[in-house]
């Protein structure tokens, strides 16, 4: 039986090779996402070394390098309120091998105060919600206060002399304290430190005597009586410490829990995306994780999906951003 055969010439082996080649670019590499990762993996923290973020950035990289078999490296890049890292992971590579874990003051605040910077959480990869948090007032044992009450009316019979630490301006801390200064009335100063662990520092040399920081990273010293918790922001009082009463207690609603986070680049593989996030969500559902983020008064939070922590944001950004405008909070 005759069958029609085409003859191809040159022209037609050149353009299938063409359209080969083509084809091979626009699809993924077959398991490409299935074998990252390759190698250590960098993970960027706005956090000071030591500080809230530090710690629980470490204790997730350490078992996400147990689950992918490779080291997660914390690289802390503190100050500027936390855009150094967003900057950074926004400029990187989206090959999987920088990413950061950061949280709600050093992400949201920024999109209001500062409408001016060009690289905000919009252009990273949201993967993996996890836990959340309020901020504490803190006071030296010398100041004779042991009230929010108590020292706002300690503030308001020395207005504008005294001074408070935050850690850094923008920062969940910053912006709770100046929320409390309009809705008292009290006038006090800020002065914006690189990382609680700082502060704490000089709250034992004496230069420091009211600040608002994360709960974590002072507990031994609120353990030992060198400073004193007056109250903690959010719904709800701080698992290890039930004795400080919230904001809301004692008369002002001030809330804006800090929540934390991993993140990507923009353009992560969305394969990869969801092995980390589901690996995210496994981690910090273990009994001893949860037992752990107790101790340490990290809330937990319902896992999300990327596309649900990238809504869950989006709206967060509106919530800070009207009470930042309320106050009229701005960069100094």
């Amino acid at each position: 039986m005759f069958m029609f055969r085409p003859r191809r010439g040159p022209w037609a082996r050149a353009a299938l090779g063409c359209l080969v080649l083509l084809c091979s670019t626009l699809l993924p590499a077959p398991g490409a996402a299935a074998e990252w990762p390759q190698r250590p993996v960098r993970l960027l923290v706005p956090g000071a070394p030591g500080g809230a973020s530090d710690l629980f950035s470490r204790l997730i990289a350490e078992e996400l390098a147990k689950e992918f078999g490779q080291p997660f490296v914390v690289e802390n890049r503190p100050g500027a309120s936390g855009t150094l890292v967003t900057v950074a992971l926004a400029n990187a590579a989206a090959d999987g091998y920088t990413l950061a874990m950061s949280f709600a003051s050093a992400l949201v605040p920024v999109v209001t105060m500062r409408p001016e910077v060009k690289q905000t959480w919009a252009d990273l990869t949201p993967i993996a919600r996890f836990g959340a948090q309020g901020t504490i007032v803190v006071v030296a044992p010398k100041l004779p206060v042991q009230t929010l009450q108590d020292l706002v009316d300690y503030v308001k019979t020395r207005q504008g002399k005294l001074n408070y630490a935050s850690y850094g301006i923008g920062s969940g801390g910053h912006i709770v304290m100046e929320a409390l200064k309009n809705l008292s009335g009290m006038q006090i100063n800020h002065v914006p430190y690189q990382g609680v662990p700082r502060i704490l520092n000089d709250m034992k040399g004496g230069i420091v005597d009211i600040a608002v920081v994360d709960p974590v990273t002072p507990i031994p010293m609120l353990q030992d009586g060198s400073i004193r918790a007056l109250a903690t922001n959010g719904h709800q009082r701080l698992p290890a410490l039930p004795g400080v009463p919230t904001m809301a207690e004692q008369g002002y609603a001030i809330y804006m829990e800090s929540w934390y986070g991993l993140f990507g680049p923009k353009g992560l593989d969305p394969a990869v995306v969801e092995r980390l996030n589901r690996a995210v969500a496994d981690i910090v559902a273990r009994p001893a994780m949860l037992e752990r983020f107790t101790q340490l008064n990290l809330a937990s939070t319902a896992n999300l999906t990327p596309t649900e922590f990238r809504d869950f944001i989006a709206d967060e950004v509106g919530v800070w951003g009207r009470v930042i405008q309320a106050n009229r909070i701005r960069p100094e």
